[in-house]
């Protein structure tokens, strides 16, 4: 069984899993039922109110979570080929 070296590995997992959700939640519409997830998480991951707000400013200014929000505002969204094939893209107009 593998154990962490110290508290603190185990503090940054929680905090990229914590960030993942944010930047998974940060391109769609809000809803209670998002909000009341990231409450159950910010308790069950230890995320004080420092780390909090100090993640979701990552997360609004992540360069990823940036161009699909910008494509989705523009009315193109081109997702990046995945591992199970490429994606289609719209042709020129």
């Amino acid at each position: 069984r593998i154990m962490p070296k110290n508290s603190a590995e185990v503090r940054e997992l929680e905090a990229d899993a914590y960030l993942a959700v944010l930047k998974a939640f940060a391109i769609v519409a809000p809803s209670w039922e998002r909000f009341n997830i990231l409450t159950e998480l910010e308790k069950e991951l230890n995320i004080d109110s420092t780390a909090k707000q100090r993640l979701q400013q990552e997360s609004m200014t992540d360069a990823r979570v940036l161009a699909i929000k910008g494509a989705l505002a523009g009315g193109g969204v081109h997702r990046a080929p995945s591992a199970g094939g490429g994606a289609k893209r719209g042709g020129g107009g």
